[in-house]
């Protein structure tokens, strides 16, 4: 068995997203025995249902019987066959949080708990897994706040390559970027804010990527000063990591885990505060890269391994 580990995992989620099939692949390298439940085609249309059915009793109930640990991404409606199971039959279950299932902000529109029925089922998946997993300290607290009847909750921050510390950087230009993964995410990514700041006078490049190759955002942050993360709420940041990695000096607003994550190698804004952001990008100007790529190094793959490594054996 690899390092140790005697369970046999039952990976769960939407395979689609990058960090978490970046999960399911560390999965692998932790156990000698992972199954995967890829429920990518579920959502809320109907025309999913009959799919859905068919994976229950063809994939799901058996992935749960024949596991130990079914490891869960989100605390959403898809989740809830895996934990019924996982109840009746006796399993141990593990569910990743990732922001929207304990979230409501209805000044962004943001957060599954601003649905009724939505809401219940994320509070009730959240009362009934034996641990949560969440990506940082802030993001706990407001797990434990949205259902306080959660057994466990355990802080298990995400990760990066941290091989970007290392590589070698060009001369870093006057250049301020943001990323977003979506349209409609204007208020929850602080674009307006963002754009607000571009269109002020400053004698900068102002850029904002939505979903560009990986390797077309690597070089982009690595001839960038400054990266900005101007959200109304983050969990945790994976590419203001990436970032600072690669030597951009960072530009967040001071909510959610954004503050945590930078620490004091970046500069730090009130949401919505295009004076302030002005002025903090003028600052992270004259800032030096080198501290905010040694904080990135703290974001490893091997940290989080060790992690999960320790979390699943404890419920061995």
């Amino acid at each position: 068995m690899v390092a140790g580990i005697r369970s046999k995992i039952l990976f769960c989620g939407d395979m689609r997203t990058p960090f978490i099939h970046q999960d399911y692949e560390l999965m692998k390298e932790i156990s000698d025995d992972v199954g995967l439940i890829d429920y990518s085609h579920v959502s809320a249309e109907i025309r999913h249902l009959p799919r859905y059915f068919v994976q229950l009793f063809t994939e799901i109930l058996p992935g749960v019987i024949w596991h130990d640990i079914c490891w869960i991404w989100f605390a959403d409606y898809p989740a809830l066959p895996m934990i019924l199971f996982s109840k009746i039959l006796g399993k141990h279950t593990v569910i990743n949080v990732g922001e929207w299932e304990v979230t409501a902000f209805p000044e962004i529109n943001w957060g599954c708990q601003l649905r009724r029925t939505r809401g219940w089922i994320a509070r009730w998946l959240l009362r009934n897994a034996d641990v949560i997993v969440v990506p940082s300290e802030s993001y706990a607290d407001i797990t434990k706040i949205t259902e306080p009847g959660t057994h466990r909750i355990c802080v298990i921050p995400n990760y990066i390559d941290t091989t970007l510390c290392d590589i070698g950087l060009p001369k870093k230009e006057l250049h301020v970027i943001t990323t977003y993964c979506a349209d409609g995410m204007d208020k929850r990514k602080g674009l307006d804010t963002f754009r607000a700041v571009a269109q002020s006078g400053l004698p900068y490049q102002f850029d904002a990527f939505r979903r560009i190759p990986r390797g077309q955002l690597i070089n982009e942050l690595k001839r960038s000063k400054v990266f900005c993360q101007l959200s109304y709420t983050e969990s945790f940041g994976i590419t203001v990591v990436e970032a600072m990695a690669c030597g951009c000096i960072p530009v967040v607003t001071d909510r959610g885990a954004l503050p945590w994550v930078v620490g004091d190698t970046g500069v730090i804004v009130p949401y919505g505060d295009v004076e302030k952001t002005r002025a903090a990008i003028e600052t992270a100007m004259l800032m030096d890269g080198a501290p905010a790529r040694e904080r990135a190094r703290a974001f490893s793959k091997e940290r989080k391994r060790k992690l999960v490594e320790k979390l699943v054996k404890e419920l061995e």
